[in-house]
């Protein structure tokens, strides 16, 4: 718990594998490819990755500054 109040860190969420697993499956159904794209709160950056992974022109991950640190 002391961690945690005074680090960042970075962990894989539930919310995004899912995102990132149905982003992949359903890609053909959303304008991805070559698009720019910009993820709010991106965390570990899995969601961004893939984004990119499947076509995206850009993405931008953003989160707070210890964090962001953390995606470079």
């Amino acid at each position: 718990e002391k961690f945690r109040k005074t680090h960042a860190y970075v962990s894989f969420r539930p919310a995004a594998e899912y995102c990132s697993r149905y982003l992949e499956k359903k890609k053909s159904k959303f304008p991805i490819k070559g698009k720019k794209w910009l993820e709010l709160g991106a965390g570990c950056g899995l969601c961004g990755q893939v984004l990119y992974h499947v076509g995206a022109a850009q993405v931008v991950l953003t989160d707070l500054e210890a964090v962001v640190q953390n995606l470079r």
